[in-house]
């Protein structure tokens, strides 16, 4: 399984990033958008990825 980037947006001033990517696995390639958001206190990026077990 490989996984590919192919955009990245800064969203409300960079408070949200949005992340669209693919994961090719037995040569089939699927398209996936996830949204981080901001932690202030460390400045990281996190989100809930329900894409985890492909």
């Amino acid at each position: 399984m490989r996984g590919y980037f192919r955009e990245l947006h800064c969203q409300d001033g960079c408070k949200n990033i949005s992340i669209r990517f693919y994961i090719k696995k037995e040569g089939v390639c699927q398209e996936f958008t996830v949204v981080g958001v901001k932690d202030e206190a460390s400045g990281d990026y996190f989100t809930d990825c329900e894409y985890g077990m492909l």
